[in-house]
C-alpha cells in the first residue's frame, strides 16, 4: 500500500513503513518528519498558507512535523527543485567572492599615488573637518 510514496526531503522510498503515517514518523533514510505539510497531497507552496485545504489550520513550519487532521500523503513528495536552484546560487556567490574566498588581497596602490580610500577620507574631512581640529 505505501509503493510510490518518497520521503519529501530526501526521496528515499518509503515502501517499509506502516501507514497510515503517523505524527511522529521518520523517514528511514534521514530521520526527516513524515506527517508535515511538504509530504501532504494538499501542500501547494504558491498558496498564502501553503494549503489547499480551506478547513485546515496554517502551519508555520511546512517541513516540520504536525497535528493537522487533513494531511493526506502525497506520492513524488520529493522535489529537488528547490536544492538545485540554492546550489546554483551558492555557485554564482563562489565565482562573485573566488578571489575574496582564495584569500586574494587587492595589489597595493604604487607609493604616491591617491587611492578611493584617500579620496573619501578627504571628502569626509572637508564635510566633518580635521580630526586633530578641536574648534567647533
Amino acid at each position: 500500500m505505501s509503493t510510490g510514496y518518497v520521503c519529501w526531503r530526501c526521496g528515499a522510498s518509503l515502501k517499509s513503513l506502516a501507514f497510515p503515517i503517523r505524527r511522529y514518523t521518520e523517514c528511514p533514510a534521514c530521520g526527516e518528519e513524515l506527517h508535515a505539510c511538504r509530504m501532504c497531497r494538499h501542500y501547494d507552496r504558491a498558496l498564502r498558507h501553503g494549503c489547499r485545504e480551506e478547513r485546515a489550520d496554517p502551519v508555520l513550519e511546512p517541513d516540520r512535523g504536525n497535528f493537522c487532521d487533513w494531511f493526506r500523503p502525497r506520492r513524488g513528495a520529493f522535489d529537488d527543485r528547490g536544492e538545485t536552484r540554492s546550489a546554483a546560487a551558492r555557485s554564482e556567490l563562489e565565482k562573485l567572492f573566488a578571489n575574496d574566498l582564495a584569500g586574494d588581497e587587492p595589489a597595493a596602490p604604487e607609493p604616491g599615488t591617491k587611492s578611493a580610500d584617500d579620496d573619501a577620507r578627504q571628502a569626509l574631512e572637508k564635510l566633518f573637518g580635521n580630526k586633530g581640529d578641536s574648534s567647533p
